[in-house]
């Protein structure tokens, strides 16, 4: 996967290549780091299974009910209104392609719409009572998708709002259960990505309800689904091993190790939205803005263990201002091949983290955004640390040891 920008917030013309399992945007703030991620995302939003809705809604948007013929729908259309929508919120104005094997995202999409046009999808039945007529009768609609066409069989021609509001709902119900389950499949084959998720900043919100925010969508859909799981006794044992938490609902409370996340720490809420928002452990495209958000320095240190053992199950992308999880993450991909005892023994005195024996070698890329510009790093350069950081804490600790003489000059005495 190789995304090629040619404007996009501060960045222009640069390359940024997804080949790794992992992939760290890293740099000083309003650099292009998130701009990329949101980037990625709107492009393959419509694989992210919290943008179905908006399909369907870009599709009945389009529909007369009262028209009796067969209509037409493109789903390549209407997956671009939700990447134009998405695109439109997140990033604004851009211009950036994104290339999957050597193909353009947009070729994909028009070859997905032919893909589907040649579905001969089944027939459903729908039926209820018109509740708002004097002499109550059934409604009754056969819909079906064929050829890019969407036949309504209606046993009724009596234009009424109640007609037109159950042609709507049976048609979603049509497009939600026997349409897009196919759609996906078929999306999922042709792109190589079972789903895509975008964690955004402040993703731990979404732990309290619901957010309709475009920003907010795709946590908020993760983290339901990952409490829907837990109700359900249904998590991935992999995962849940791997965080390590006691995350229980009862009586749709939900607690965190015995506690409301209101008295829980910032750290174990933060890990936890984490952890529900891919607690089901089916893969993909996993986006993550500063996956450090609100943790203290040792459980940075414990995010980026479990973030390189999450990568044999997602391909991962994230953004961060941490260097100590930068650090951790270089320290496991160029150790982990030849050093791995010394590497566990070291990670095991700075966490109590389990699954370390899993620990096997996992190609990280690394990309500097720095004024405009995205330079690729190795992992060895990462922890010869360069200039990454050592500029700003060598002059830290220049400014405390002339503080220091000053005060004892100056101050001491007093």
């Amino acid at each position: 996967m190789k995304l090629i920008v040619h404007k996009l917030g501060p960045l222009k013309e640069t390359e940024i290549e997804i080949n790794t399992p992992i992939t760290i945007l890293f740099g000083r703030s309003n650099t292009g780091k998130s701009y990329v991620l949101k980037a990625l995302y709107s492009l393959l939003s419509f694989l992210d299974k919290s943008n179905e809705e908006r399909i369907i809604d870009s599709i009945l948007g389009n529909i007369n009910f009262l028209e009796n013929k067969m209509l037409e729908i493109d789903f390549a259309t209407h997956i671009r209104t939700v990447i134009d929508f998405l695109r439109n919120s997140l990033v604004g104005e851009s211009n950036v392609e994104l290339y999957l094997n050597g193909k353009r995202s947009e070729d994909l999409i028009k070859e997905l719409g032919e893909k589907i046009r040649k579905i001969d999808f089944k027939e459903e039945t729908y039926e209820e009572k018109d509740i708002y007529s004097s002499f109550p009768q059934p409604q009754r609609v056969s819909v079906k998708l064929r050829d890019g066409k969407l036949l309504l069989n209606k046993a009724t021609t009596q234009a009424s709002y109640s007609l037109i509001s159950f042609l709507a709902n049976s048609v979603r119900n049509y497009l939600s259960d026997v349409v897009l389950p196919i759609i996906e499949k078929k999306a999922k084959d042709l792109f190589e990505i079972p789903s895509v998720r975008y964690l955004n900043y402040g993703r731990f919100v979404a732990l309290y309800g619901n957010l309709d925010d475009p920003y907010f969508s795709s946590s908020s859909y993760w983290i339901k689904n990952g409490k829907n799981l837990v109700k359900q006794g249904k998590i991935n044992s992999e995962i849940e091993k791997l965080f390590n938490l006691s995350i229980k609902i009862k009586k749709e409370e939900l607690t965190i190790n015995g506690y409301s996340p209101a008295h829980s720490s910032a750290s174990l809420v933060e890990l936890s939205s984490l952890f529900l928002a891919v607690a089901d452990g089916e893969g993909g495209l996993l986006l993550i803005e500063e996956p450090e958000t609100q943790l203290d320095v040792y459980s940075q240190i414990k995010i980026g263990v479990i973030l390189y053992l999450l990568s044999k199950r997602f391909k991962i992308v994230f953004s961060t201002h941490s260097e100590i999880l930068l650090l951790t993450m270089a320290m496991l991909s160029r150790f982990s091949e030849c050093a791995k005892d010394v590497l566990i023994s070291r990670i095991k005195e700075l966490v109590d983290i389990e699954n370390l024996d899993n620990l096997d070698h996992v190609d990280v890329n690394f990309y500097f955004f720095d004024k405009g510009k995205v330079e690729k790093r190795s992992a060895k350069e990462i922890l010869a640390n360069a200039e990454i950081f050592t500029d700003l804490n060598n002059k830290l600790l220049d400014s405390i040891t002339e503080l220091v003489l000053a005060w004892e000059e100056k101050c001491q005495q007093r």
